[in-house]
This record gives C-alpha cells, sequence and structure tokens, in this order.
C-alpha cells in the first residue's frame, strides 16, 4: 500500500509498540516516519531500539514526553502538540445554568483514569456545590465508576451518556 500509493509520510496512531511493523514498513522504503503517541506509555527496551527509525514522536503532555525521555528515548525525537479545540466549530453556548459543568469524554477504561476525576470530584464538590460532571463514552469500568460515585454518595453530580457519536453538544455546554 505505501509503495503503490506513493506515501511520502507514515503517520502512525499510538504507542511505539503498536506501530513497530509500520516503522519497518517505511524504514524498508525509506519514508519519514511520525508516532502520535496519544496516552501514558513507558517505552520497553525494544521501543526505545525502534525509536531511532522514527523521525518524531508527537507527544499528547510535557509528562508524556518526560516519560519517554527519562527511558531512554531521544528528546530530539519527541515533541509535545496537544490535542486542542477548533474554536471555530466549537463554541461555547451560553446558558441560563450558573453551574460549572465538567465533561470528560472517552471510553470508560480503568487506564483512562476517570477514577481520578471521581476522587477530585469528592473535593470539588464541597466548594462548588452546583457543579455538574459528565462522562460522555461507554466501556468495561462503567459499573465501577458508577460504584465508586455511589459509594462517594456523588450521583446527583455525575451523568452517564453511553456512546456518543457526536459530542460537539457536551464540548460546547463544558
Amino acid at each position: 500500500l505505501i509503495f503503490n500509493n506513493k506515501v511520502d509520510i507514515i503517520h502512525t496512531n499510538h504507542d511505539i509498540t503498536s506501530d513497530h511493523p509500520m516503522i519497518l514498513a517505511s524504514l524498508i522504503l525509506g519514508k519519514t516516519t511520525i508516532c502520535h503517541n496519544r496516552g501514558l506509555y513507558i517505552p520497553m527496551k525494544i521501543d526505545i531500539y525502534f525509536s531511532r527509525f522514527v523521525d518524531k514522536i508527537i507527544c499528547m503532555s510535557d509528562f508524556s514526553k518526560s516519560v519517554y525521555v527519562k527511558s531512554g528515548v531521544g528528546e530530539e525525537k519527541c515533541e509535545t502538540i496537544y490535542d486542542g479545540i477548533d474554536t471555530q466549530k466549537f463554541k461555547p453556548i451560553k446558558s441560563e445554568n450558573k453551574n460549572l459543568i465538567i465533561t470528560c469524554i472517552g471510553r470508560l477504561e480503568i487506564w483512562k483514569g476517570q477514577q481520578v476525576l471521581i476522587d477530585a470530584a469528592e473535593i470539588i464538590v464541597r466548594t462548588i456545590p452546583g457543579i455538574k460532571f459528565i462522562l460522555v463514552g461507554d466501556g468495561d469500568n462503567k459499573n465501577n465508576l458508577e460504584k465508586q460515585i455511589n459509594e462517594k454518595g456523588l450521583d446527583k453530580f455525575f451523568e452517564f451518556t453511553g456512546h456518543v457519536t457526536n459530542v460537539k453538544d457536551y464540548i460546547e455546554k463544558s
């Protein structure tokens, strides 16, 4: 596919471990390779080796970048580029509701860290009692998250939407 479609740049969309086949393919074909790390991931020794053949690793945060660099990936390979929101497409909705809404969008999986938001919510609601938290998404950890919310007595502050294909409305009202 790379050869037949005259691809010049290989841009992978996960951690280096998942990208080994594409890194090899681009190395064999002499293509520029960019790995886009979208999570908190600690590279293994094989990944550090593979990073030598990558032109750039895009990290989602400075912390994520520091984990790569401390693991042995060359700092010159890593660049932090934050995920952004197109402010022309997503504009805040003026609402009668004066209460703050915090929305967390993503699959409900342990490694996504929604439980950290729930722990923080327990403290936040003492200062901002009208706050609302919306968890947009579905996943294997939903029952655990609901249980954690119930145990902390935070039911009235949280809303679960389930799977949503268009998150625009949630972004705008948050």
